[in-house]
């Protein structure tokens, strides 16, 4: 695993409104094939569980594929999760939209950002709640499917 605390700079620097990241990210991910389904892990780093959202990694668009993005890690920060995932290769997301649900409430896109970024800090996930979220890249008006999908508890 990479080291994510060049990360936490980028994110601070996000706020104040100053891009210094490249989202090219060469680390490996497995498009395609299967994951591990409703397993869970953890770090002391704060890391929440993940579980695979099943089905294929990629679809096709006007015979182009679109792969999704794999959701790598959310941090606890600030009371908050800080989303971190790694951007499908290729071909390039002109956006990532990430959905986040609260408890048992159905999915709603909690944020959009660049395709070339790989990690947001959501200040949208607050309080004693347990948020899933899961992404998707977006080309021209094409999807990918969702990526694997991560949930946590910011306060715990």
């Amino acid at each position: 695993m990479r080291n994510r605390s060049r990360w936490w700079v980028v994110a601070v620097s996000l706020t104040v409104g100053v891009v210094a990241c490249s989202g090219s990210d060469t680390s490996s991910s497995s498009s395609g094939g299967s994951s591990s389904s409703g397993g869970s892990s953890s770090s002391s780093s704060g890391a929440a569980s993940s579980s695979s959202s099943g089905g294929s990694s990629s679809s096709s668009s006007g015979g182009a594929t679109i792969a999704a993005p794999k959701l790598d890690q959310l941090m606890k920060m600030a009371g908050n999760f800080h989303v971190m995932w790694t951007n499908p290769a290729s071909p390039t997301c002109d956006k990532i939209e990430a959905e986040r649900k609260m408890d048992a409430e159905p999915y709603k896109v909690a944020f959009t950002v660049a395709g070339n970024i790989d990690n947001k800090h959501d200040t949208g996930a607050a309080g004693d709640h347990t948020f899933s979220y899961r992404l998707r890249c977006k080309v021209g008006d094409a999807y990918s499917p969702y990526s694997n999908e991560l949930s946590g508890n910011p306060v715990k």
